[in-house]
């Protein structure tokens, strides 16, 4: 066993020097000394000559974490008493240092593993040999603690890779950093550590491998595109996370000479990107945000694997997003594999656009493209949108196009023409309702209030319009006693229905986009009723399957939703908690699908989740459809098969909206 352990070690330390050679970082490292400081701390206590870690397949000790531990310590915590576990059969227990306080104070020992800053470091004293050791780690003993201090991600990573090979000999790093394959449950020694014990790990170079020059001379280039601007700062904060260096953003034009320039190459595979470097530049390529987003793992986790970043013109590192998809973001995945013949995507897009101001700050020229982008992703063949008013379709001078024109620019046409004429119901009344002048053919002036906010697309590469109509609901009201509409209701409460075919198949089938009462729940039963007595004419007239979907502002149970699924007799793709089995065959992120406002950043100049975003995920988009407002609902489907159902929650859909997405894919039997 010894002699094992000692060929081991060779072949790690082997292995180690090669690897940081060729990464051009050069460790300064230091093995057991003898003595500590005497200055500060707590030194009242005598130094015992050996911690006893195990004894007798047993052991007394505690790996302590601080409180407001950084990510890179509580992860260590855990794989540390995985390791320890997985090698000798013993479980520490785990804990914060303010969680022990209120728990064990009066039975706490000092056989303690410390990890970090802890609110122990008063109790003992810093050896002056550790010094500065910048991105490294140290480790070593004050009276019965082991005490390890992680400088960065790289750090802990070689200080758990270090201590492995120091008590049990084995190098984790030849078992791919794999703690589950290392040997398991062997009949060890006791395990001690001497009192001298005291490692540190010095990395003072940051150079990327490949190109002459240290990471922190470079700067990220962003053209200033919407794309570009989110690429660059999440690259930006993955590289600090595992770095604790902050990069610098240039934007537009830049003579800076170090530059790791962001470049959308449709020539890869769809999500995959490759990194490769010419010069003093580094290129990140990918095909679409999706790709990207996974290039970004890369620079979160290439340093906490190899040492360093491999930036090489001859053999680029390349990825696919494919690769990392699951959990909250599964339905992600559906980009690259869809499950039917026809995808249809309903999604309400937020009315209203702003300047860059305030929690409700909607800035178009940064959030439409976003909108953009993940359509692109998903290229349903008919997309369903709500509250998309005349903004989104580029009639504000503010540079973006409109989001129907970037639609357009992904080959989608409008079914309907967006100009409606609402004034014309005898509901109408709203004083000081803007109206627009257009001039027909026959250059008749034609006044229309508002625009069609309930538009369909439909990619024209893969479907045919057969016919589509806009319908705006005679039931306008706040609530059933009211005499006319409030303006968060008139002009956006509305359908779009259309009839398409699948040029692929030949088949036919409807969809209907909906948005409906925000105030009443009486008025959207009437709503309701109206649009089952539509869709039941364009039944009788077509006999095809029809999609109905969008803002119905009823969760299950308020009149719309019970009108639907009770005597209409439609199937919500959403619903599994009704007969606990849901019509898709892949059913995936039953979350709400209203979540908080998203906001402008002026500094990053992206949008972003806001306060109630991304960091509370799981707080706001709950993993129950209950009181998820955004529908789909299929009727006369004996024909067809539901692939699956999805909501779309990722970075950019949390950042474009105050709605999520939902999607279906089928296919006709």
């Amino acid at each position: 066993m010894k002699l094992k352990r000692i060929l081991t070690a060779l072949l790690a330390l082997i292995l180690a020097v090669s690897m940081f050679s060729s990464c051009e970082i050069k460790p300064i490292q230091q093995d057991e000394t003898s003595g500590t400081s005497e200055s500060g701390g707590d030194n009242s206590k005598p130094q015992v000559e050996k911690l006893e870690l195990i004894k007798n397949g047993k052991s007394d000790y505690k790996i302590v974490y601080p409180l407001s531990a950084k990510y890179s310590e509580k992860e260590f915590a855990m794989r540390l008493q995985a390791a320890i576990k997985q090698i000798t059969g013993v479980e520490l227990r785990v804990i914060s240092d303010l969680e022990f306080e209120f728990e064990e104070h009066s039975l706490r020992q000092d056989k303690e593993i410390l990890v970090g800053t802890t609110s122990r470091s008063n109790e003992y004293t810093i050896p002056e040999e550790i010094g500065d050791v910048k991105l490294g780690y140290s480790m070593f003993v004050a009276n019965e603690r082991l005490v390890i201090l992680g400088y960065s991600n790289r750090g802990m990573t070689a200080a758990l890779n270090q201590f492995i090979l120091d008590q049990f000999g084995y190098n984790l790093a030849s078992y791919g950093n794999d703690i589950s394959k290392l040997p398991k449950n062997e009949a060890t020694e006791d395990s001690t550590i001497h009192y001298t014990y005291l490692k540190k790990e010095v990395l003072q170079s940051d150079y990327l491998s490949g190109v002459d020059a240290k990471l922190s001379d470079f700067k990220i280039y962003s053209s200033g595109t919407a794309l570009q601007n989110r690429v660059a700062y999440k690259i930006r904060d993955a590289i600090a996370s595992a770095t604790d260096i902050t990069l610098q953003i240039a934007y537009g034009q830049s003579t800076h000479k170090n530059l790791i320039m962001l470049q959308n190459d449709g020539s890869l595979e769809k999500g995959s990107w490759k990194i490769t470097s010419s010069g003093d530049t580094v290129t990140v390529l990918a095909n679409g945000y999706y790709g990207f987003y996974d290039a970004i793992k890369y620079f979160e986790n290439g340093i906490k694997e190899t040492g360093c970043y491999e930036v090489d013109a001859d053999n680029p590192s390349t990825g696919s997003y494919l690769d990392r998809t699951s959990g909250v973001y599964e339905s992600t995945k559906y980009a690259y594999d869809q499950k039917g013949d026809v995808r249809v995507m309903f999604y309400n897009v937020l009315f209203g656009e702003t300047a860059d101001s305030g929690a409700y700050d909607v800035r178009p020229s940064y959030r439409d493209p976003l909108q953009e982008l993940m359509i692109a992703e998903y290229m349903p063949d008919v997309l369903g949108c709500q509250e998309f008013d005349k903004t989104k379709r580029g009639y504000e001078n503010d540079g973006s196009g409109g989001l129907a024109g970037l639609l357009t620019g992904l080959g989608y046409k409008e079914a309907v023409d967006p100009r409606v004429d609402n004034a014309s119901n005898s509901e109408w009344g709203r004083a000081g309702a803007t109206k627009v002048d257009y001039l027909d053919a026959n250059g008749k002036s034609i006044e229309y209030t508002f625009y069609n906010n309930t538009p369909l697309f439909y990619n024209t590469n893969t479907t045919e319009l057969i016919k589509a109509e806009y319908y705006w609901y005679k039931a306008q009201k706040d609530n059933e006693n009211a005499t006319n509409c409030g303006s968060m209701d008139c002009g956006s409460k509305a359908a779009t229905w259309g009839v398409f075919k699948d040029k692929a198949t030949g088949k036919q089938y409807i969809v209907v986009s909906t948005h409906m009462c925000t105030r009443s729940n009486g008025v959207r039963g009437l709503q309701g009723q109206e649009i089952v007595d539509l869709i039941k004419k364009l039944v009788a007239q077509y006999d095809c399957p029809v999609f109905f979907g969008g803002d119905m502002n009823g969760n299950i149970g308020d009149s719309n939703y019970d009108l639907f699924v009770g005597s209409a007799g439609y199937k919500s793709l959403q619903d599994s908690l009704v007969d606990g089995k849901n019509i898709a065959t892949e059913y995936t992120s039953p979350f709400f699908t209203a979540h908080g406002y998203p906001d402008f950043n002026s500094d990053l100049r992206i949008m972003t989740p806001g306060a109630n975003g991304e960091s509370n995920v799981h707080k706001v988009v709950q993993t129950t459809n209950s009181n998820s407002i955004d529908q789909i609902f299929v009727t006369n489907h004996e024909d067809v098969e539901i692939g699956v159902f999805g909501v779309l929650v990722d970075d950019l859909t949390l950042s474009s909206s105050d709605h999520l997405p939902i999607f279906t894919d089928f296919s006709f039997k």
